[in-house]
């Protein structure tokens, strides 16, 4: 067993040593060099274009096979030997960087100014090459531009956002020392403290939470395993927004305020919705809101958190919510109404911003109660008016003249009172107004009309009496 195990690791190191870091210098991923400059004379041919758009447009390509061939030759012997991140298996379409790179650089130089190696490969005194280089022509440059092309859409992959860095975004949100500001900002509305602090308080509140994101040793909440229990267990497996790779990279308030308003929100939003219309909420239970999520069922979780907290972030991200979770953020005696109290006694979603919004809602729903019992009263007197008869007789099946133009009077004195009446809203004022009006409008067109036919009655008989 001895001798194996040293064997392996001999092949171990013989293997690393012929596969270089950079992929230009591993000669196993090029072509024969004859091969090489062979391809690189081929200047294509018309052919045309396969592509829907293209037969429509009558579109035409170049197509150079042989080139296309060296570098499919390249792309399938780096991935058999690095099996690097970042490359597909499909040879077709991963070649094609490749191919792009290779036809761009290439020149064409004079037969006397290049090696002897490219002479019986010019073609009317010129040869088309890379770089005036052996064995390889330049195609190892091709390759060193193509690795680092991968390399940085590797590293960009990387650095995007990743499901666990919207859930430790929506956590930070959701923890209850900052909850009075993430109410405002999901609202819309600044307060005056807000208005004291100069910038714009939104990202300064982010360029805040971003010192938190990027700390180690602050560890979002988790939701409670009452509500998550049900999520498969893969899904859980793969969520960790305490993950030390979500803090590899630099991050700042401007990153972290577009993950919520461009990575989070937009998703979460779509999700609700599709919620709420699909079933109106399902059966109420949270862990069946994975099943509106889509491919992003890390939401789910985002969901069963902002549960807990009365729906500060999907209230004002979707708008409404099913009929027995639709409220609005701060809104804790509902809450507490619904769930009960726990296992402490207290409601499980309490703050200071709750107060807030519970405030300014209160204020809002006493207006418009005063609105409607302005109305109210006034549709109450119009009734009473209506009904005394001496006021305002009942309208007859055909009303002569003169009741059309006592009524007309009639509703004239009652725009004359509305008008004066301070106790009536503006808005309240101006409905009764219009409808008076058209009332009084309508009786003078009425009185018109009654007249019209008295003379032409009268003129009727006339011609009658001379017959």
């Amino acid at each position: 067993m001895a001798p194996t195990s040293q064997a392996t690791g001999l092949e171990a190191l013989v293997q690393a040593a012929e596969k270089p870091p950079r992929w230009k210098d591993c000669a196993a991923v090029y072509p024969p060099s004859e091969d090489i400059y062979k391809a690189l004379q081929d200047v294509g041919k018309v052919v045309a274009c396969k592509t829907k758009a293209g037969k429509l447009r009558g579109m035409k390509l170049t197509k150079c096979d042989q080139i296309q061939k060296i570098a499919a030759h390249v792309y399938r012997k780096i991935k058999d030997i690095y099996r690097p991140a970042g490359l597909t298996d499909n040879v077709s379409r991963g070649k094609h960087a490749l191919v792009l790179d290779i036809v761009n650089y290439r020149k064409a130089f004079d037969t006397t100014d290049v090696r002897m190696e490219f002479h019986q490969h010019n073609s009317n005194g010129k040869v088309l090459l890379i770089a005036n280089e052996v064995p390889y022509a330049g195609l190892d440059a091709s390759v060193d531009r193509f690795q680092s092309r991968i390399q940085d859409s590797v590293r960009k992959k990387d650095a995007q956002r990743t499901p666990d860095d919207g859930m430790r975004c929506a956590a930070i949100m959701l923890d209850a020392k900052c909850r009075g500001t993430v109410c405002g900002i999901m609202s819309n509305k600044k307060d005056r403290n807000k208005s004291d602090i100069p910038g714009d308080h939104v990202e300064n509140y982010f360029n805040d939470a971003v010192i938190d994101f990027l700390n180690p040793a602050y560890l979002v909440n988790q939701p409670n395993e009452e509500n998550v229990r049900e999520f498969p267990e893969e899904d859980r497996a793969a969520w960790d927004p305490n993950s030390a790779t979500t803090l590899e990279h630099e991050r700042d308030g401007k990153w972290l305020m577009d993950t919520w308003f461009q990575h989070v929100k937009p998703k979460y939003r779509h999700a609700l919705n599709k919620r709420n219309k699909d079933t109106g909420g399902g059966s109420g239970e949270v862990h069946e809101f994975i099943n509106y999520c889509n491919h992003d069922r890390w939401l789910a979780w985002i969901f069963a958190l902002d549960y807990e907290a009365s729906f500060l972030l999907a209230a004002s991200t979707c708008g409404q919510m099913p009929a027995r979770l639709q409220m609005e953020s701060g809104w804790d005696d509902l809450v507490s109404e619904l769930d009960g109290p726990d296992e402490d006694g207290k409601s499980r979603a309490g703050s200071s911003a709750a107060s807030a919004a519970k405030s300014d809602k209160s204020s809002t729903v006493n207006r418009q109660e005063k609105n409607l019992s302005d109305l109210n009263q006034l549709i109450g007197q119009l009734v009473q008016n209506q009904s005394a008869a001496t006021k305002c007789p009942d309208a007859p099946e055909n009303p002569s003249f003169h009741f059309c133009m006592e009524r007309a009077a009639y509703y004239r004195e009652e725009i004359k009172q509305v008008a004066e009446d301070s106790t009536l809203t503006p808005d309240t004022k101006g409905v009764t107004l219009r409808m008076l009006g058209r009332k009084k409008k309508r009786l003078y067109k009425l009185a018109e009309e009654a007249e019209l036919k008295r003379y032409k009655r009268s003129e009727e008989e006339g011609d009658d009496e001379s017959v």
